[in-house]
């Protein structure tokens, strides 16, 4: 019978050791950041609101807003938002782009985003005279929708369902950044 030596139990230990690691990491928040990451991620929404707190803030009444953007999740937690809101279902609605650059984080299952720099363009007179008048209220509606902590599934490496407040679900496709 041939004996088992000691360096043959600790390469055993060392492998056994080494493979947890591994399993560990694969299913880790840095390895999901990583699945995430270098990616542009365009959705589409319509959103059916009867938010008090924005008609008072806006001055307006405002039941629904469609917006159409694309998250772009960059490595070392950046992130770079760019949208276009559309303020109402009808074609005289303001019209406003956004676009907003932070960070973000992935934690246990949740995506951590985080606001530092905003702006706000108008693209026609009904968006220019919304900002003249509510530059303000809608820039701290718009941040306090985006700094936020929000659950998500990524359900392939294009596909990515956020869940919102309100039972809202986002879905986003993404497509890999050329850089």
């Amino acid at each position: 019978m041939r004996q088992i030596h000691l360096w043959h139990s600790i390469l055993l230990l060392l492998l056994a050791g080494g493979m947890q690691t591994f399993s560990w990491w694969l299913s880790s928040d840095t390895r999901m950041a990583a699945r995430l990451s270098g990616k542009e991620w365009h959705y589409n929404h319509v959103v059916q609101s009867s938010s008090t707190t924005a008609q008072l803030m806006l001055n307006t009444m405002l039941t629904t807003y469609h917006e159409d953007g694309v998250m772009r999740l960059l490595p070392k937690g950046a992130i770079q938002i760019d949208s276009q809101l559309n303020l109402g279902e009808k074609k005289t609605s303001p019209q406003i782009r956004i676009r907003i650059q932070g960070s973000w984080a992935v934690n246990s299952g949740f995506l951590l985003f985080k606001a530092e720099n905003y702006s706000a363009l108008p693209l026609d007179k009904a968006g220019m005279a919304l900002l003249e008048h509510h530059k303000a209220a809608l820039r701290e509606l718009v941040l306090a929708q985006f700094n936020n902590t929000r659950a998500f599934t990524l359900l392939d490496d294009q596909t990515l369902l956020i869940f919102g407040d309100n039972q809202r679900v986002w879905g986003l496709k993404g497509i890999s950044i050329q850089m």
